[in-house]
């Protein structure tokens, strides 16, 4: 049975292999080869300028388009900065984050992936530009020590962490409402109607959740129990048991 893992407008089996595609091109060849080389996806994930999948060995695969680095052969090659190696076919681009233990889990928001080993948090900033000159190692956000970590969410510009012992953790941006007009617009003009962002507004301009619009991860006060949480653009939603 095909149980495929969606990512933007492709699709994987578990075993690495497009499933199917709709109203895009089939995903290159290097995007392949990569998942499959890393024993199939079991996560996808997608940001504004990127798509990510999370592999059965632990690895995090990255890949966009990209202009500035097109290569115009019809093999693959491969560019290294520093460490890191980038894999290039035409124009897509692939990386693997392979310098950090076996992932477990990962949430993808609009510029950024959290990515975590069971006890610690990692971010990797994925910058709009060339990600060749300015993609930068992934960054240590938190480790949970005595407690394991089960969840990992993303909204637009934030993250939840759940813990073990049912702890909530939030960090990440809320958006200000000259932002939210923008995202609407945005939303509106790439045909998902008005309604992708509606309910958003609060006039009160802040959240009372600990964590959302901050810098670092920070615990939910007051909530025990958590075994689910979804994050809007300024506001979250939890599911106590």
């Amino acid at each position: 049975m095909i149980e495929p893992l969606r990512i933007g407008l492709h699709a994987f089996e578990k075993t690495g292999v497009p499933a199917s595609w709709a109203q895009g091109s089939y995903p290159s060849s290097i995007v392949v080869d990569a998942v499959r080389d890393n024993g199939g996806a079991v996560k996808a994930g997608i940001g504004e300028h990127y798509r990510c999948v999370l592999t059965s060995n632990g690895r995090v695969i990255v890949w966009w388009n990209n202009v500035v680095h097109a290569n115009k052969r019809q093999d693959s090659i491969t560019v290294r900065k520093g460490s890191r190696a980038f894999y290039v076919k035409g124009k897509t681009m692939v990386t693997i984050v392979d310098s950090l233990p076996p992932m477990v889990d990962m949430a993808a928001s609009s510029g950024s992936i959290c990515m975590t080993d069971g006890t610690s948090v990692w971010r990797l900033n994925i910058p709009s530009t060339s990600p060749i000159d300015s993609l930068e190692d992934p960054v240590r956000e938190m480790t949970t020590k005595d407690v394991g970590i089960t969840k990992m969410v993303a909204g637009t510009r934030s993250t939840a962490v759940i813990t073990s012992n049912g702890k909530l953790w939030l960090w990440g941006s809320i958006l200000s409402p000259h932002e939210l007009e923008q995202e609407k617009h945005a939303a509106e003009a790439e045909g998902f109607g008005h309604w992708s962002l509606s309910g958003t507004h609060d006039a009160s301009g802040e959240s009372s959740w600990a964590g959302l619009g901050s810098p670092s991860p920070t615990e939910v006060p007051g909530l025990h129990g958590v075994s689910d949480v979804s994050l809007g653009t300024k506001h979250a939603l939890a599911v106590v048991v």
